[in-house]
């Protein structure tokens, strides 16, 4: 007998919306000698910390406003009041991603295995370390590590304006600041859509790779019609079409053409 669907809780749903975000930079694919299952199992450890810590785990690239990913990605880097790196395995993303928030000098806390070695530029800045292997006793250490870090980075920000993670221990650096435009909301999501269809201009020069035939101009239409859609959905959509996977449920399979021959 099947169960009746469980209603959303909609109290605790709204109550993470209500507590300030703790974003993640992390390796979230396979490679190397870790595959993608072991990624999943090290963000349910960082969700349940950083829940424990009063704060709403989610990853820099994730939000609800639509746009191109690298600005939502930079935005919230920017934004976040404090932000969890791992830097296993050294992945480039994450190290990249990582030195735009160091730039921005706001609460940084540095994770790794103990497969990793510690790198040089990153030296000063203090990490918790934790086993790859992810062995249940460890894990629950340094859950219990990170959830004290979270706070006590916050809190030493809290009580001194000056507090810096990282370009304190040099000179002769000024911390750069993000500009803040305002604009109506028909502003916003006509610039949100020329953004959208940049990216589509973007994923269209691989037409090489995927051999189709594709009339930007219509896609540009259908993007503007379709405007309610998530960017990122709609965005990988179209990549997966220019990869030539296989999706028939794909709204771009009408619009996007036949491959060429």
């Amino acid at each position: 007998m099947n169960s009746k669907p469980q209603k959303p809780n909609t109290e605790e749903t709204a109550q993470q919306k209500a507590l300030p975000f703790c974003g993640i930079i992390m390796p979230i694919a396979a490679m190397g000698q870790y595959e993608k299952s072991h990624w999943d199992r090290v963000r349910i450890i960082l969700d349940e910390a950083i829940k424990d810590a009063g704060y709403t785990p989610r990853l820099v690239s994730e939000s609800e406003d639509i746009g191109v990913i690298h600005a939502r990605i930079v935005q919230n880097l920017y934004d976040d009041p404090i932000v969890v790196c791992d830097v296993s395995g050294k992945n480039a993303n994450v190290m990249f991603e990582l030195g735009l928030r160091l730039a921005f000098d706001k609460p940084t806390i540095v994770i790794k295995d103990d497969l990793t070695d510690y790198s040089f530029d990153t030296s000063p800045i203090e990490h918790i370390n934790y086993r790859a292997d992810l062995r249940f006793d460890d894990v629950r250490d340094f859950k219990k590590k990170l959830v004290t870090a979270i706070a006590a980075c916050v809190a030493r920000k809290g009580k001194d304006e000056n507090y810096s993670p990282f370009l304190g221990h040099f000179h002769r650096v000024k911390v750069t600041a993000l500009e803040t435009t305002e604009v109506g909301s028909q502003q916003f999501m006509l610039d949100q859509m020329q953004a959208l269809q940049k990216e589509v201009a973007r994923l269209a020069n691989r037409i090489d790779i995927a051999g189709r035939d594709i009339n930007r101009d219509v896609v540009g239409e259908y993007l503007i019609n379709n405007s309610n859609s998530r960017r990122d959905e709609l965005g990988a959509r179209i990549s997966n079409l220019l990869l030539g996977k296989t999706d028939d449920n794909n709204p771009f399979v009408d619009i996007l053409g036949p491959k060429v021959k």
